[in-house]
């Protein structure tokens, strides 16, 4: 075994200032982009919109159990660091409302929850939409982390 390909585990009170640092970043782009996607929703009834950045402390678990780990020089990225989630009161509007989304992002990937369950059964689907981010939502970046490469409108 080479100790040349070993993936150092990041420093966590490093990771979380770097995190804190660039959350108000992170909490910009989401305003944005909820602020848009409110505008674009017609639904059969209004959607209720919930967005977040993640938490420090479930950002740290989740890169430990994807095993992404840093050379420490900058800070490693999710897909899901910040989320919306758009509650329908109508199972017909989920799909209308991936449909205007799409209108308005570029879609990366779709995955269905729930929608395998009985009619018996009580539960709720979920449709979680990954989407690239448009250039017009990402205000200028300076400083360490200049670097942060998935945060684009690829």
């Amino acid at each position: 075994m080479s100790y040349s390909n070993l993936k150092l585990l990041p420093d966590k009170k490093q990771l979380e200032q770097d995190y804190l640092r660039i959350k108000p970043y992170l909490e910009k782009i989401l305003s944005r982009i909820e602020g848009k996607v409110s505008q674009i929703l017609e639904l059969g009834s209004k959607p209720m919109l919930k967005s977040r950045v993640k938490k420090f402390d479930s950002y740290y678990r989740k890169l430990m159990r994807v095993n992404l780990c840093t050379d420490n020089s900058s800070l490693p990225l999710l897909t899901d660091l910040m989320g919306i989630r758009i509650i329908c009161a109508f199972l017909e509007d989920i799909n209308l409302a991936v449909e205007q989304i799409q209108n308005l992002f570029e879609i990366k990937e779709v995955e269905v929850k729930g929608a395998e369950k009985k009619f018996s059964e009580f539960g709720y689907e979920s449709t979680h939409v990954l989407v690239g981010i448009p250039k017009e939502f990402i205000p200028p970046l300076t400083g360490k982390f200049e670097k942060l490469k998935p945060i684009s409108a690829e």
